[in-house]
């Protein structure tokens, strides 16, 4: 299940990263061009924050995982509570909660994993460089 977050959470950063891409090319310069645009293009920059911030939460939170660190448990519950914090905010005064209704149930949906799952925990209890014997499977399901 923790290789289903990593796979999850790399599509996010993908996602993200296209959006920004996207935004850099074409849509900031579009709106500089128009009357007035000056201060859409601050606005929409300000806007771009949420995104780059979850693009380093994810990738320094995947990177704890790779490396079987003991706080990634403590950080993605962290992060997460956060995440979807921000989505409530979204879904109860933005001006289109589908979308962030969406994304608010699949990080409760998350939360609650890092919260129960067997992964985490197991995770979280172990040394922080342990490597088990490679006979057994390790905490993220695979064998080495």
């Amino acid at each position: 299940m923790l290789w289903i977050f990593v796979v999850f959470k790399g599509l996010g950063v993908l996602g993200n990263l296209a959006y920004l891409v996207f935004s850099a090319k074409w849509v900031i310069p579009h709106l500089a061009a128009i009357d007035g645009g000056q201060q859409l293009v601050g606005e929409f920059i300000s806007a771009l924050i949420f995104p780059v911030v979850e693009i380093v939460a994810s990738v320094f939170g995947i990177v704890l995982l790779l490396q079987r660190n003991r706080t990634c448990r403590r950080f993605w519950i962290v992060y997460l509570s956060l995440y979807c914090l921000v989505q409530f905010g979204e879904v109860m005064l933005g001006p289109e909660p589908g979308g962030a209704s969406l994304f608010l149930i699949t990080g409760l949906g998350w939360l609650i994993y890092w919260l129960n799952g067997r992964g985490p925990r197991e995770l979280a209890l172990s040394a922080m460089w342990f490597r088990p014997d490679s006979s057994q499977p390790d905490v993220l399901g695979k064998h080495e």
